[in-house]
C-alpha cells in the first residue's frame, strides 16, 4: 500500500476507512500479505494490520535484495487467512 492519505482538515470523518476497506479486501483476495509503512499505527491496527517486528528487505526484479533498515520501525503487515 503506497501513497494513501487524508488531508488534515478532512481527517476523523471516516474517509480513511472508506479507502482502506476496499484496499484490505483487495489484498486479502489476491495476495499472501499486505505491507505498508506508517507512523499511524492505531489507525491500521484497528483494520487488522500488525506492526512488523523484524528486519526489512526489498527484492529487485532481478532477484537481488537490499536491506532497508530505515523502514523497520514503520512497517505494518496485513496477514491473509488461508494463504
Amino acid at each position: 500500500v503506497e501513497a494513501v492519505a487524508v488531508r488534515p482538515d478532512r481527517q476523523r470523518q471516516g474517509l480513511g476507512l472508506q479507502v482502506m476497506g476496499p484496499v484490505n479486501a483487495g489484498i486479502q483476495a489476491a495476495f499472501e500479505v499486505g505491507v505498508l509503512s506508517t507512523d499511524a499505527w492505531p489507525f491500521y491496527e484497528r483494520l487488522g494490520w500488525w506492526r512488523w517486528r523484524g528486519p526489512s528487505w526489498v527484492q529487485a526484479p532481478d532477484g537481488s535484495s537490499t536491506r532497508t533498515a530505515d523502514e523497520d520501525e514503520g512497517l505494518m503487515v496485513l496477514p491473509v487467512a488461508g494463504r
